[in-house]
């Protein structure tokens, strides 16, 4: 929206659409208009930090920022600052929010990598349930949150790190019955899931544990 203030009254005029500025060329007390886009950018510029004020939106005279109605007009004033912190307030929150699933989604993965490389690689599979609890720490380190936060890092870590680990490897037996070899497939996925799923969950608690007890130790 755009508007004309007069420096002498204060009072404004809210430009109708097609209208011009340069259509008007005094206010009615002969004061001088100022033309601006925002309706609180000629006060912003001026207001004094101690003595802030808000703007009545039906007649434009100045109130103290306490005041709920206009002393003119006697209609409701709303506080614009507020508004306009609130908003700041909600985007900061959505934004922390946001960085805070994309922190957890690095350190999942960061996790499933500890887990999954060495397993396929160079270490016997014996040892993944080893590497799942340094993997389901690793994660809650770098995640942080609560203890039910660090718990579902390290079972999502477990979950995943059984399918891949399983899929990659291929451990089912190649025979010609096809459904045979489905359920073994299965058979095993499930069992793993489960049980790589629980080591996760402790590695998710005691990595939460160690942190709070080195932030504690901080301070």
């Amino acid at each position: 929206m755009s508007y004309l203030i007069c420096k002498k009254c204060g009072g404004y005029y809210k430009l109708k659409e097609g209208e011009k500025p340069d259509e008007f060329e005094a206010c009615e007390c002969g004061g001088t208009l100022r033309y601006v886009q925002n309706f609180n950018a000629h006060f912003d510029e001026e207001l004094d930090p101690i003595n802030e004020f808000n703007i009545c939106p039906d007649c434009g005279i100045e109130n103290s920022a306490g005041e709920k109605y206009c002393k003119s007009c006697g209609k409701m004033i709303k506080d614009t600052k507020n508004e306009e912190n609130n908003s700041d307030a909600n985007k900061n929150v959505l934004k922390s929010t946001s960085n805070k699933w994309i922190l957890r989604a690095v350190a999942i993965i960061v996790g499933i990598l500890i887990v999954v490389i060495p397993t396929l690689i160079f270490v016997d599979s014996n040892y993944a349930l080893l590497l799942l609890l340094i993997g389901g720490i690793v994660a809650s380190l770098i995640a942080g949150g609560k203890s039910e936060d660090g718990a579902i890092n390290g079972i999502v870590v477990g979950v995943i790190a059984a399918i891949l680990i399983l899929s990659l490897r291929g451990n089912f037996l190649f025979i010609d019955d096809v459904l045979f070899n489905i359920e073994i497939f299965i058979f095993e996925m499930s069992g793993a899931i489960l049980i790589l799923a629980l080591f996760g969950l402790i590695g998710g608690v005691i990595g939460i544990s160690i942190r709070e007890f080195l932030i504690k130790a901080e301070k």
